[in-house]
């Protein structure tokens, strides 16, 4: 079975749309710096099978980078 990530942005404290599913990280991070250049926001990268967030952007001089999560 393959795993998928979601990418997801966060609409407030709580809440989060769901975006899309990709394959790997690299593809989420791909997805995500095109969709900063359209609409910047803060976006994750969520791990249905651990149910836990894996990565998350930044903002950053408008410059969009994608690093783990602490």
């Amino acid at each position: 079975m393959e795993s998928s990530f979601d990418i997801l942005e966060k609409i407030d404290e709580v809440n989060f749309r769901w975006l899309e599913a990709v394959r790997d990280l690299q593809s989420a991070k791909s997805r995500i710096e095109g969709r900063q250049a359209l609409s910047p926001g803060e976006y994750v990268v969520f791990d249905p099978s651990t149910q836990q967030i894996v990565a998350r952007s930044s903002m950053t001089l408008h410059c969009p980078s994608l690093a783990p999560k602490d």
